[in-house]
């Protein structure tokens, strides 16, 4: 007992009188030529001695970054940025190595002569990276500990889920339309990507990986399972193969195009109703068809939730009323527009959602709603017309579609539904 209470004086003692060697070592100094470069060094390392600070940065490293391919996804999943370029002690020539250990076991170790370097983590879980600054003053230190979490989501399907009718940025004067694809009409005011940057917030430790895929015109058979080798769900197998799992969210939008919107419109605006009967059954013992096939390929890919919407009518004014006396509809006949609401879109949303309950889907059925005083013709629209389209994006191609406030509307309700990833 003695022994360790004179081991504890001598303790404290020693660092009791620290400071007093320091005064009494420059008082020597003065002198002394032998003590002075010595206080010198003995300074100038406990200093060097100061602990490194190490940043990590996680994907995505920009705005623009989309994990639209495997490369994509190889490229960006589990890697991460790491620095001590802001160090003032790393400058001049020097070495840096770098070690990552997962759960006190090394899993890398590697030098570089510059001040950062990625690294792409094997598994997912808490890293710690200890980085070891060589330079002709010394050695400095540093350590740090990075949470590896990477979240997968993905949108595939139409134009509704790729957000026409909302180019990133509107045409003007001396400037065409930007979107994050031209081909495609994908926007960053589109629901699925509100969803995203909903995905980000939640979760701000994390990567998460976007895959947009939805594209302006797709249909089930051309754009989401095919062609082969070509298709959205192609790429979402991919990623799915390499990641080991599929997505925490996909969301989609099909059926618009397939039962036939664009072509029903113009039928409806000629007054060819009489025709229009045989058309939609034939087209709607297709579509139930190709919702099927969908179902199943999703089914394979395992995603952890799928967010699909209903589709929306146009044709409601300010007070909910039928309206087709805006210059969009021309004219239509009140009764042509009840009969197609009646089987066209009611029959199309019956379909995604008896699909969507059979396949465990988070079918959101309050979209319509969101329409429901916001038609076409409507004072208080929230459906682009001709007009905008082309004052827009330089095209008619966003007419019908959903404006961005509708967008935002929309991602709402399906973020107020999103299960902890």
């Amino acid at each position: 007992m003695f022994s360790i209470f004179s081991s504890f004086l001598y303790l404290f003692q020693l660092v009791n009188n620290w400071p007093r060697a320091i005064i009494f070592l420059w008082d020597e100094s003065v002198s002394s030529s032998f003590l002075l470069p010595l206080f010198n060094d003995l300074i100038q390392m406990l200093f060097r001695m100061s602990e490194l600070s190490v940043i990590a940065t996680r994907p995505p490293f920009n705005e623009s970054l989309f994990a639209n391919s495997l490369e994509d996804i190889r490229d960006a999943y589990g890697r991460m940025l790491l620095s001590v370029c802001d160090n003032p002690s790393v400058n001049g020539d020097y070495n840096v190595t770098w070690t990552a250990s997962l759960y006190s076991h090394t899993v890398k170790e590697w030098s570089s002569s510059e001040c950062s370097t990625s690294f792409i983590a094997p598994h997912q879980g808490e890293f710690t990276i200890s980085v070891q600054v060589q330079s002709v003053d010394g050695r400095n230190y540093g350590k740090s500990s990075i949470i590896v979490r990477d979240i997968w989501i993905a949108a595939v399907g139409d134009s509704f889920a790729s957000g026409e009718g909302n180019p990133d940025i509107e045409r003007g004067l001396n400037n065409s339309a930007e979107w994050i694809s031209s081909r495609c009409h994908r926007s960053r005011k589109s629901w699925p990507y509100r969803i995203y940057e909903a995905v980000r917030r939640q979760h701000p430790q994390s990567a998460v990986h976007f895959s947009y895929l939805a594209c302006t015109g797709a249909t089930v058979e051309s754009g989401v399972l095919g062609p082969r080798g070509k298709s959205q769900m192609d790429v979402l197998k991919e990623i799915t193969r390499e990641r080991g799992m599929g997505p925490d969210v996909l969301m989609l939008s099909v059926g618009g195009n397939d039962v036939g919107y664009a072509e029903i419109l113009e039928r409806l605006q000629r007054g060819e109703t009489e025709s229009l009967l045989p058309f939609l059954d034939w087209r709607f013992y297709y579509v139930s068809s190709q919702l099927t096939a969908l179902k199943e390929a999703m089914q394979r890919l395992e995603p952890s939730q799928v967010l699909v919407p209903l589709y929306f009518d146009f044709s409601r004014n300010e007070r909910g009323e039928i309206d087709a006396s805006c210059a969009d509809m021309h004219n239509i006949r009140t009764a042509d527009i009840a009969m197609a609401e009646r089987r066209v879109l009611s029959r199309l949303n019956s379909l995604i959602l008896k699909t969507g309950r059979e396949a465990g889907w988070t079918v959101e059925e309050r979209v319509p709603g969101v329409f429901s005083r916001g038609g076409i013709c409507s004072k208080h629209r929230l459906i682009r017309s001709i007009s905008d389209s082309i004052s827009i994006q330089g095209d008619p191609l966003g007419a019908f579609h959903p404006t961005e406030i509708a967008h935002s509307q929309i991602a709402d309700l399906f973020i107020a539904r999103l299960r902890p990833i």
